[in-house]
């Protein structure tokens, strides 16, 4: 058991290596989900932070793509690390925000930092190719796309940190991260990891708000691609705004899974777990195993 109410809720908006209190687009109301009262008032970034937050993130950019490769793995494995330090922490305040049973909730947090220490290993790993051409020499340069605007899951934030941010930030790209405003809380403490192992100011933004907070980096023209999880309904806007621009975007819209049974299956197992597969969760998972394939 653990209270439902701990000292401490963090808020902000982390904007080239410093934490705003205040902001141009007021607050929102965070409601505790299995009490239904108000837990928590965060700032909601406006058309001023968000432009703040894009120009520390191009500022950072040139010396974080240019840091060497082993260097920007060392420090995504100490986020690793940090996070499985807190995971106890995420994984309260994971429930406490969109109210993910506690058996479950610090897990995320391990799981997010595995996906940090496995994008450490490709930083050294990223390169061209020499191609064959008759009277030149040809070949392949890959370069980071530039900042990248991240929109996390509501469900599973610190997951959902560990699969998008990490690879951006492997790859040498900078990021601005929009918090879920069904869950604010959890990123912050994130920010609070790479301050602590030295990511250098402006190469991670934490940005909380609302639809309009959204918008406004997903239209900025200083994000040069977007990565989106979530409904479609939004994600339908989200393309067409992006298409203004021509700014890439990668959509992950509910990746619904199978499970394929053999004839040899052991059917009382094949039961219980697509049960609970389906079940888990209340089914808000992403990979929920929706469909059985059976022989």
């Amino acid at each position: 058991s653990f209270s439902t109410e701990p000292q401490r809720l963090p808020t902000g908006l982390l904007i080239g290596g410093e934490w705003v209190r205040t902001s141009s687009g007021g607050t929102m109301a965070h409601v505790n989900p299995a009490t239904g009262k108000v837990q928590a008032e965060f700032p909601v970034a406006g058309d001023s932070e968000v432009d703040d937050a894009v120009s520390a993130a191009r500022r950072a950019l040139p010396a974080w793509r240019g840091l060497a490769p082993q260097a920007r793995a060392t420090l995504l494995q100490q986020v690793a690390q940090g996070m499985r330090d807190r995971s106890e922490e995420l994984g309260l305040l994971t429930t406490l925000e969109n109210g993910t049973l506690k058996a479950y909730a610090s897990a995320f947090a391990q799981f997010g930092a595995s996906w940090f220490d496995y994008y450490a290993g490709w930083t050294d790993k990223l390169h061209g190719a020499n191609l064959p051409f008759a009277g030149a020499l040809d070949y392949t340069v890959l370069e980071p796309v530039g900042v990248v605007g991240i929109f996390l899951t509501w469900n599973g934030p610190t997951g959902s940190i560990g699969m998008k941010a990490a690879a951006a930030l492997a790859a040498g790209c900078t990021v601005i991260i929009k918090t879920p405003d069904l869950a604010p809380f959890t990123t912050n403490v994130f920010g609070e990891i790479c301050a602590a192992v030295g990511i250098p100011g402006g190469v991670v933004n934490i940005l909380s708000g609302g639809t309009d907070t959204g918008y406004s980096l997903v239209r900025h023209p200083g994000v040069d691609k977007i990565s989106f999880t979530g409904g479609p309904e939004t994600a339908r806007s989200i393309q067409a705004a992006c298409a203004e621009s021509l700014t890439p975007l990668v959509l992950e819209l509910g990746g619904k899974s199978a499970n394929i049974v053999f004839p040899d299956a052991d059917l009382e197992r094949v039961t219980a777990d697509a049960a609970a597969g389906i079940c888990g969760l209340q089914g808000q998972v992403c990979n929920a195993p929706t469909r059985l394939l059976v022989h």
